[in-house]
């Protein structure tokens, strides 16, 4: 049945009367294939997990050896358990609520493959799944995150979207649709709903297909989804008028805590269910965890850095170490340590740069980043910085106390300088960070903009969960070398 659009501007103030197709059969099957392949990738990839992790596993416990064989039918229903629960849809679910709804459904396994052995008088093997969860759960989420972008951008997984919306706000929702595929919405045209012209953000991204209202009932007809950017909860009229399938309201509540939040009905009025503050407890073992973990890690790695520094010594004069000020939790200062990347004249190397290259300039005031930077120490410093290597150091700092293992970066004092009061004292509500949201995200290629959203929605949703996932991803960030400068 056909939809009548009436009262719609279309920016010369004529209303625009025009008759909606109805929604095309092949979005219904476009959906199927798209749900299908969520499915199967999660299959694929936890099952590829599950080789690893209890075939390491198996191999290296003294108890009788498992057959894959006898855990395959079992695992065949975890991938469906997950995505009951919406773990393989596009825009589903944030990727700290995935990991926890993955290691709830991880632990049923366990627990259902525990009670299948007793019954067959083998509890060994339900230890031998206890015992490769970890492992298991690291491996799936790090194949998740190579596998959903690349499907995403073959077209198989994501679905459209139009972002329906007025200036900055509509083209910044775009380019982060644009830049994070792992989502799984792939933006087709920005409309300002202000005018129902072209938005110029749409021809900047890349993003021609959608640029109108008039185009709105096609885009709907296809399958699309509207992304609505709005100023309050209110739904856009726009959008309602035009037989989408679906529309997703993105409402300006940047001080609200995003994780966790779930939508309801409070005696027939919308409303918003969220908590706000950790239980106090979670601090605590996030702290213990630091100093615990951080301890380990740094005897591991302390070989590692030993002779790491004696490659910087011979690739360049002068220490192996470097220290800088930085900012804390609570406003205290204290020294960061890192492994010397750089020239000893590294200041004076980038003072010339700027004053000669009016683009090198441009680079380093929008992101303190440079694509070419003549302070790196050559082949030693590029390779120390493209695996993190250089922040091994920072390990001391988190069994100090000074730091976390997972916060935000401890930036240098010019670089906080940038940002305005409100953020930097929020920033010094939190411990700095080994790794961050920043790392996994965009690591060297976000600018002020970007690091400043980021670390806002980590220190505004921080939680166990949130810690465990970028922990998880940092070692494929890091394995990987992308995005770093």
């Amino acid at each position: 049945m056909s939809t009548e659009i009436t009262t719609i501007q279309d920016g010369s103030g004529v209303a625009d009367h025009t008759s909606a197709s109805p929604p095309d059969h092949a979005a219904g099957s476009s959906s199927l294939v798209r749900a299908f392949t969520g499915v199967a990738a999660t299959a694929v990839c936890d099952t590829v997990a599950a080789v690893i992790a209890f075939g390491l596993v198996n191999r290296s416990v003294s108890a009788p050896q498992i057959a894959l064989s006898e855990i395959y039918l079992p695992l065949l229903a975890f991938p469906f358990g997950l995505a009951l629960a919406k773990v393989g849809e596009p825009a589903g679910c944030g990727a700290a609520e995935t990991l926890r709804t993955r290691v709830v459904c991880a632990l049923q396994f366990c627990l259902g493959f525990l009670v299948w052995e007793v019954f067959t008088g083998r509890t060994a093997y339900a230890w031998i799944a206890l015992l490769a969860l970890p492992l298991f759960l690291t491996v799936s989420a790090i194949l998740d995150a190579m596998v959903r972008p690349a499907l995403s951008r073959a077209g198989v997984w994501s679905r459209d979207a139009v972002v329906i919306g007025s200036g900055e706000a509509a083209q910044s929702m775009a380019l982060m649709l644009k830049s994070a595929p792992e989502i799984g919405l792939r933006p087709i045209g920005i409309v300002d709903r202000s005018c129902g012209a072209p938005a110029d953000g749409g021809r900047l991204l890349g993003i021609l297909q959608v640029r109108t209202l008039a185009e709105l009932p096609e885009a709907a007809r296809r399958g699309a989804v509207a992304v609505v950017v709005s100023a309050g909860l209110q739904d856009d009229q726009a959008a309602r008028r035009f037989p989408f399938r679906e529309v997703i309201v993105v409402p300006d509540l940047s001080d609200m805590q995003a994780l966790g939040l779930r939508a309801g009905s409070l005696n027939g009025l919308v409303a918003l269910f969220s908590r706000p503050n950790a239980p106090a407890w979670h601090h605590g073992v996030k702290a213990a965890v630091d100093r615990l973990a951080g301890l380990v890690l740094l005897a591991g790695a302390a070989p590692v850095i030993a002779g790491l520094a004696l490659v910087v010594r011979i690739a360049s004069p002068g220490p192996a170490f470097y220290s800088q000020q930085r900012i804390g939790c609570g406003g205290r200062p204290f020294a960061v340590w890192k492994l010397r990347t750089m020239h000893v004249d590294a200041d004076a190397r980038l003072s010339r740069l700027l004053k000669a290259d009016p683009s090198a300039a441009e680079e380093w005031n929008r992101c303190f980043k440079l694509t070419n930077d003549p302070r790196i120490i050559p082949w030693v410093g590029q390779l120390l910085r493209r695996f993190s290597l250089d922040e091994l150091p920072q390990l001391w700092n988190v069994v100090r106390g000074d730091m976390s293992l997972v916060g935000p970066r401890p930036f240098p004092p010019y670089h906080l300088a940038r940002f305005d009061e409100s953020f930097r004292r929020l920033r010094m509500s939190v411990p700095p960070g080994l790794t961050g949201l920043w790392q996994i995200a965009a690591r060297s290629d976000g600018d002020l903009f970007v690091q400043r959203q980021l670390d806002l929605h980590y220190i505004r949703n921080w939680s166990l969960w949130l810690d465990l996932h970028i922990l998880i991803l940092t070692l494929y960030r890091v394995v990987s070398g992308a995005g770093a400068r």
